[in-house]
């Protein structure tokens, strides 16, 4: 399989001629931190993180945006052979929002490379405003991406906000590269992505001889673990191959949480609300396949998706009248099957495709050429479809899709380590949130305007003002304390009880 086939397996070069591994104490000035042309780059990195010794006990703390760019400076090599590993079995923290909305990052981006292999842990913290744009006609020699994250292997990325992602690229003339990439991460190896929620609307229009690899969580997930992430934003890619250098099929797959899955991977406790246009054209003998799935457009083997669901609306359109096979391909979970297991998960979606020369099949929950797949318990709503599946044992109606009844049958399925659908009226279950006709779910702290309220496995926390915050077991033991930033604050912490002391008040809370 050429590039067009390949899986992302390379990164962008890099500005830097080293890789350090080290880390002191400092940083840049902010007011230092625009480049000319108004763009981010990695000669804007810190000398340092804001604290910490890279330890579990003792993580590098990143406080600041340049303090992340001097993570992504550390693991950006140039002209390394291969892909060197980075960071194994270090830990960063991020202690503060990062805003990086001032400036643009272009396609020599900002994103942690190489092989990331240690621990980010973002606090329940955001990486906002991260905006990518790029509008080449010159060829682009390797593959393109806009991930925060670009190369992770062995890693753990976990407790990540990415918030007002914007990207916008245009790229004609591309001979032989790829654009690969996730709001989050691009490509993740043998590791684990958890807690995390991404928001974005990415816009991608290629032309040349090219694929295309989007995903809202990653690009490629390899044997690898996404549990508890959420991603909601717009996909809109189109890919024009206007001439071959060879005879290669040509890809462009788009999928809510990833746009390929390959070797045991597991999605878990996620949900999408991306709504994917991908459009094709192309005037070449080549094998099109243009793909969307909620979840994952294409699986090599043994995935599981657990507890899930899609609500982002999917379309695709294929155009080439003389491929020999153009094949369209939408699924509300899977647009690809290989036969794999999806278990007690949902779709509420509107679905489309249209196609030029090309076979076009869609299906609301998977799609399969033959294979045989292995769903339990896993439903769509029929009412938003153009077909008539009343007869489908697996469809169902709006309004049971929105009652007590369905969240009732969810959570009667649930096994150790899957969160709880929660009803709320008039609208689609939530998973993992508190329900509002919970009273036990928020308490009120009147003295000081601070509202908390419990959801499985942590304790969401909004304050007017920066606050301290503290949690305590019954046994005295301290669980976590941090100070709470004004606006909305998530604390993670295993299901337990508790006593929590927010700024002078405190509180017994049973966390689920």
């Amino acid at each position: 399989m050429t590039v067009l086939g390949m899986l992302a397996v390379g990164g962008m070069e890099a500005q830097n001629e080293s890789g350090s591994n080290t880390a002191t104490s400092g940083s840049i000035p902010t007011s230092a931190l625009r480049a000319e042309g108004n763009y981010w780059t990695l000669d804007q990195a810190a000398e340092s993180y804001a604290g910490g010794t890279g330890t579990e006990a003792d993580p590098y703390q990143i406080a600041t945006p340049e303090q992340f760019i001097k993570l992504c400076l550390d693991t950006n090599q140039k002209g390394t052979a291969g892909r060197p590993i980075y960071y194994e079995g270090i830990y960063f923290k991020q202690t503060a929002d990062l805003d990086f909305s001032e400036a643009y990052t272009n396609y020599l981006r900002v994103g942690v490379g190489g092989d990331f292999a240690g621990t980010y842990d973002g606090g329940n913290f955001a990486l906002k405003g991260l905006r990518y744009y790029a509008n080449a006609s010159e060829n682009i020699p390797s593959m393109i991406s806009f991930s925060p994250f670009f190369h992770i292997d062995g890693a753990t990325i976990k407790n990540v906000i990415i918030e007002d992602l914007s990207v916008d690229f245009t790229y004609s003339n591309i001979m032989g590269s790829a654009l690969t990439s996730g709001m989050l991460v691009d490509y993740a190896y043998n590791s684990t992505i958890e807690n995390c929620k991404v928001s974005g609307n990415i816009s991608a229009n290629l032309s040349g001889y090219c694929g295309l690899y989007i995903g809202g969580i990653s690009s490629v997930a390899n044997n690898t673990t996404i549990n508890n992430c959420h991603a909601t934003g717009s996909i809109n890619a189109k890919m024009t191959i206007t001439e071959a250098l060879d005879d290669s099929d040509i890809y462009s797959s788009v999928g809510g949480i990833t746009s390929e899955a390959i070797g045991p991977t597991t999605i878990h406790n996620c949900t999408t609300s991306v709504d994917i246009y991908n459009e094709t054209h192309g005037n070449t003998t080549n094998n099109f396949y243009t793909r969307v799935a909620g979840m994952s457009t294409w699986n090599m083997n043994n995935l599981h998706i657990i507890n899930c669901s899609n609500t982002g609306n999917l379309k695709a359109s294929g155009n080439n009248s003389v491929a020999e096979k153009n094949l369209v391909e939408v699924g509300g979970l899977i647009a690809f099957y290989g036969g794999d297991i999806i278990e007690n998960s949902w779709v509420a979606c509107e679905m489309e495709t249209t196609a030029n020369g090309a076979d076009f099949y869609y299906n609301p929950l998977v799609y399969t050429q033959g294979n045989s797949y292995g769903l339990v318990e896993c439903v769509y709503d029929r009412e938003l479809l153009q077909h008539d599946y009343s007869t489908d044992v697996s469809s169902r109606t709006t309004e049971y899709m929105q009652s007590k009844e369905f969240v009732m049958q969810l959570n009667s399925q649930l096994q150790e380590g899957w969160l709880p659908w929660q009803y709320v009226e008039g609208s689609y279950p939530v998973l993992g949130e508190a329900s509002t006709e919970d009273p036990t779910a928020s308490e009120s702290i009147s003295k000081n305007e601070i509202s908390f309220r419990t959801v499985p496995g942590a304790v969401v926390i909004t304050a007017p003002e920066a606050t301290q915050f503290a949690a305590y077991t019954f046994t005295g033991a301290t669980q976590a304390t941090q100070l709470i930033p004004a606006g909305t604050t998530t604390v993670n912490l295993p299901a337990g009880l508790y006593i929590l002391k927010i700024g002078e008040e405190t509180h017994k809370v049973n966390v689920k």
